[in-house]
């Protein structure tokens, strides 16, 4: 295993895409295979398949218009295909401020990588 500049820069470029709204951006982003998923922070932000995880973004661009992704220090690593990384972005929706986890894998599809899996939770004091 290694760390992987390539995976980071996937995430960067995936946040950017999302607070632009850019749905083309997602997209190529992101795996549409069946097994691709998304995990949010509503109980009910459960997606599993391509198609679910685009639609759930895509629904997420209108609910929440002027909320953001920033992300924070990316930690990515790669061995062969399979790629993961975690992250502490905050979220920022309005005048709300909220640390962020970020944590999901990545594949490599056609020769580039793209985002299988991720989960992202809010960070809550015990």
């Amino acid at each position: 295993m290694e760390r992987s500049e390539q995976v980071r820069q996937l995430v960067i470029e995936f946040c950017v895409a999302v607070n632009d709204r850019d749905e083309a951006a997602v997209k190529d982003r992101y795996s549409s295979g069946p097994g691709a998923s998304l995990v949010g922070t509503d109980a009910h932000e459960y997606f599993v398949g391509g198609d679910q995880v685009l639609s759930a973004l895509t629904a997420q661009f209108a609910e929440y218009p002027d909320a953001t992704l920033e992300p924070g220090d990316v930690v990515a690593f790669e061995a062969g295909d399979a790629g993961w990384f975690t992250d502490r972005p905050v979220l920022r929706w309005g005048d709300l401020e909220l640390p962020t986890r970020l944590s999901g894998t990545a594949v490599r599809e056609g020769g580039r990588w793209v985002m299988a899996q991720t989960h992202l939770s809010v960070a809550r004091p015990e």
